[in-house]
């Protein structure tokens, strides 16, 4: 390359490093530590389950008559069935007495004119004899003008006594001018009755079957083998359904770095098969039973549908996994060996102290196991 070529690339290397260190990134190359959005808090075991398990019992006593084998069901599928012959002849006995009492009920208001006819004439009949007791009461001489088929039975009659009488055949007339709305009708209360015990039969016929209330994956319980012909109890487990759709990982709350940060804002990474990561929201903090403290504090953090389908073979293993916090703006990351080892006299009265000595103009604003966050508070003096 030619002597004055050679001087003006030398230029505008120049030139372009002048730029370049007036750029808005420049400024972090004084960092003490990578600049990151991420800041790993600690490092823990988590175990990787379904977000949602549920026991599948027995809903009544009886023998199985068929037990779905392990593995993925749909929503609404068949997993277990119990002996049912009893059963569905109890609900053919209920349908026909249902289909009697509603064909009487039928029959009931097909004869509803001439009880109406009945009915009226027993209030014209005790009309008459109120009318007549109500006389006699003000004028007992007029007893005596009665035919003699009248007196016997008006000479001791009771006005009061009568005209309940006449209530009660107003209101039996009332009720027959709609006697198949009426609750109070005897084959209406049939056909309730009827009605009633036949939902029963339908219940219990279909509690005999046992179906996945969610898609998931099916496992019997060891009893059975996933074999047809046991007998079983009213709740007894006969398996476990697991919604595999949703994972979730459970971290035990042992970290310090973990119980002093704001969890909301952090993340659970993990690496599954092929070296690929994936992360899961924060999702709850929960106090779960354990079988050697009696029960424990567990952080909750779920991976969303599509990873889940990806890490469905590691459920129900502990997982190495990192814990980091993801923040709005970029920290300084430094790990904690080498700034002690660089710097080993600021830091022995503290972490946050020793960032300020050692770095004048940035501050400790997080604090993993092996790594400290610092932000800039001012310009450096170096």
């Amino acid at each position: 390359m030619p002597f004055f070529l050679r001087r003006f690339s030398a230029m505008l290397g120049l030139l372009a490093g002048a730029a370049a260190a007036t750029l808005p990134g420049a400024a972090e190359s004084a960092a003490p530590g990578p600049m990151e959005r991420e800041f790993p808090i600690a490092t823990v075991t988590a175990l990787l389950r379904p977000a949602a398990t549920q026991r599948v019992v027995a809903t009544q006593s009886g023998k199985l008559r068929l037990m779905a084998a392990a593995g993925p069901v749909k929503i609404g599928a068949l997993l277990a069935r119990f002996e049912d012959a009893e059963l569905r002849s109890a609900l053919d006995v209920a349908q026909l007495r249902l289909r009697a009492a509603q064909q009487a009920e039928v029959d009931f208001i097909a004869d509803a004119p001439a009880r109406r006819q009945e009915a009226m004439t027993r209030i014209s009949d005790l009309e008459g004899r109120l009318g007549m007791a109500e006389a006699l009461a003000k004028n007992p001489a007029l007893l005596h003008d009665l035919p003699a088929s009248l007196q016997e039975s008006l000479a001791h009659a009771d006005p009061a006594a009568l005209r309940a009488q006449l209530d009660a055949a107003r209101n039996r007339a009332a009720r027959l001018e709609a006697p198949g709305h009426d609750d109070g009708s005897t084959a209406h209360l049939q056909v309730l009755d009827a009605e009633r015990a036949f939902r029963e039969a339908e219940a219990r016929l279909r509690e005999s079957a046992l179906t996945a209330p969610f898609s998931g994956a099916f496992q019997p319980a060891l009893i059975f083998a996933g074999e047809a012909g046991a007998w079983v109890s009213a709740g007894q487990e006969v398996g476990t359904l697991r919604d595999l759709t949703r994972i979730i990982a459970a971290v035990p709350a042992l970290s310090p770095y973990l119980a002093r940060a704001d969890l909301a804002r952090t993340q659970l990474r993990i690496t599954g098969g092929g070296g690929r990561t994936f992360d899961a929201r924060f999702s709850d903090a929960v106090t779960e039973p354990s079988p050697v403290m009696g029960e424990s504090r567990v952080f909750l953090y779920e991976f969303s549908e599509a990873d889940s389908r990806q890490i469905a073979g590691m459920i129900q293993t502990n997982a190495d996994a990192k814990v980091v916090l993801v923040l709005e703006e970029p920290v300084a990351v430094v790990r904690k060996l080498e700034a002690a080892m660089a710097h080993p006299d600021v830091f022995r009265d503290g972490w946050s102290g020793g960032v300020a000595k050692a770095w004048p103009g940035w501050s400790l604003v997080a604090e993993g196991e092996n790594t400290l966050g610092l932000a800039r508070t001012g310009a450096p003096t170096r």
